[in-house]
């Protein structure tokens, strides 16, 4: 499609009609795992941010995903349907043994590529676009060890992009895409970048609030809020801690999250401080906790290996916080350093978490700095925009139909 008949989506009724004359009817999204699997994280969030604004326009969606214990088969939420059938690995397979699912006239698909694909360009019969986060890289030894980790790594970056050449991805951030390009091998000309939003809900305390009138604890809070799994390498912030008390022995860790590793951090964490008050686990929380927890902190830190953007850091930043992360493909686009935060290698983090914490003045005009550019960052125009990429894609195959040039 040249570029300035991309279609303008600006709200529902021009979603509605631009689906209606690209002949879709419904919109089948893939996901490994739904936002209420008690492993989800930051890119089932946003598949399901993006599912919600598009049935609230009254556009029929399905989403697919594994099953997951204590969860039903089938749910209607938030006005799209879940289906939830197969394992964490069978749940390919699984998807293949429907093929009145797949195969329906007026079907598009979006699919979400999380480290295995779902191959749509082999079967769909309508609109198909790709939503890929991050490059896994080493996440794949991280989570399924040498041999297996080896195996996805062949998958996701020799087999999976000879196939997606030609498909339509779409991104979150600059430094992903180009994360992509170098690594995968994709064509820059095939993806599309499109950032994250952010749940209006998180904002800033009211003015007033604590004891320093904005919100904050009156000690130096620092805030994890990530699963705790390997590949968000929450041990290199609790190492960190050590030499940031040693300075500031008034600091705490509070991490928010849960895991496969969440008992290994917390013998770590008695290694380190003992029985001490310094880290906290505070385990999985609802959004109104998160939300004071965020405008109590000091700072946000992730230390993570791979990130497709970092959603709490734009949740925390929305919320008035900085951040402290690891300079990586993802957390270049969701921080700008010394801007909304501070960008350094693993090894910097003990330092750059004391600056900010000794810093008043720099810390409070990077949270205000942060909190002014999330602003901008709404659920409604990322579903709108993807909702763009994948109406271009079904006007081409319109015209290919018909023989248009």
């Amino acid at each position: 499609m040249r570029p300035h008949e991309t279609p303008w989506i600006t709200g529902p009724e021009s979603l509605r009609k631009g689906l209606e004359e690209a002949a879709v009817r419904r919109i089948l999204v893939l996901a490994w795992r739904d936002v209420q699997d008690t492993a989800a994280g930051g890119s089932e969030y946003h598949t399901s941010a993006m599912a919600k604004v598009w049935a609230d326009a009254g556009v029929e969606v399905i989403l697919r995903t594994s099953s997951a214990p204590g969860l039903p088969g089938q749910v209607f939420r938030d006005g799209y349907r879940v289906v939830r059938r197969g394992g964490k690995l069978t749940v390919f397979p699984a998807l293949v043994a429907e093929p009145r699912l797949l195969r329906r006239p007026g079907t598009a698909v979006v699919e979400v590529w999380n480290g295995v694909p779902w191959w749509a360009p082999l079967w769909a019969v309508g609109p198909t676009v790709t939503w890929v986060h991050h490059v896994h890289g080493n996440v794949w030894q991280e989570h399924f060890g040498p041999f297996l980790g080896r195996l996805g790594w062949l998958v996701e970056a020799r087999l999976a992009p000879r196939l997606y050449g030609r498909a339509r991805i779409c991104t979150p951030g600059n430094s992903t895409r180009d994360d992509l390009v170098g690594r995968l091998g994709l064509p820059l000309s095939s993806i599309t970048v499109i950032p994250p939003g952010v749940d209006r809900a998180f904002t800033a305390a009211p003015p007033g609030a604590g004891p320093a009138g904005d919100g904050r604890s009156p000690f130096p809070s620092v805030l994890v809020v990530a699963r705790t799994v390997k590949s968000k390498r929450i041990e290199l912030v609790i190492r960190a801690m050590r030499h940031v008390v040693e300075r500031c022995p008034s600091a705490r860790l509070y991490v928010i999250g849960d895991g496969p590793e969440r008992a290994a951090l917390q013998r770590l964490s008695r290694s380190c401080f003992g029985h001490s008050a310094t880290v906290t686990f505070l385990g999985h929380v609802d959004q109104a906790e998160l939300i004071r927890r965020y405008r109590s902190a000091w700072v946000l830190v992730s230390a993570s290996s791979a990130e497709g953007w970092g959603l709490t850091i734009s949740e925390a930043a929305a919320c008035g916080t900085p951040a402290v992360v690891t300079d990586i493909p993802g957390h270049r686009d969701a921080v700008t350093h010394d801007v909304t935060g501070l960008l350094v290698a693993p090894g910097q983090l003990a330092t750059a978490i004391g600056r900010l914490l000794a810093d008043h003045d720099l810390r409070r005009r990077l949270g205000t700095q942060a909190a002014d550019l999330v602003a901008r960052l709404r659920w409604e125009t990322t579903a709108w925009r993807t909702a763009e990429v994948l109406l271009a894609v079904a006007q081409v195959r319109v015209r290919q139909r018909t023989g248009e040039n």
